[in-house]
C-alpha cells in the first residue's frame, strides 16, 4: 500500500486487488471475518461449540499435526515465534 499526499487527509491507494471485501469494497477486517464465519458455520449445520473464525487456526495445526507435519513447518505457517506456542496452544 502506498499513500498519496498527507497520510491524514488522503486514503490509502492500493496496488492490488483485494479477493475478499465487503458489499461496499472495503476489505475484511478481523471483525468481518469473525461475523461472516458464524453465517458459514450456522448455515453448514456445525455446532455452535466450534466458536469462532480463530477456532480455524487451530483446526488447521491441529490436522497438519496428526497428519505428521513437521512441528517447525506448522511454526512457520502459523506464524508463530516459538515451537512451544505452536505445540502448546
Amino acid at each position: 500500500m502506498s499513500v498519496k499526499g498527507d497520510a491524514w487527509h488522503s486514503r490509502p491507494t492500493r496496488r492490488l486487488p483485494l479477493l475478499f471485501t465487503t458489499t461496499r469494497g472495503n476489505p475484511f477486517t478481523d471483525r468481518t471475518w469473525s461475523n461472516e464465519w458464524v453465517k458459514w458455520r450456522d448455515k453448514a449445520g456445525w455446532p455452535k461449540k466450534h466458536g469462532r473464525f480463530h477456532a480455524l487456526r487451530h483446526l488447521f495445526a491441529t490436522t497438519l499435526i496428526t497428519n505428521h507435519a513437521e512441528p517447525q513447518n506448522v511454526q512457520r505457517l502459523l506464524r508463530h515465534q516459538t515451537l512451544r506456542i505452536t505445540l502448546e496452544t
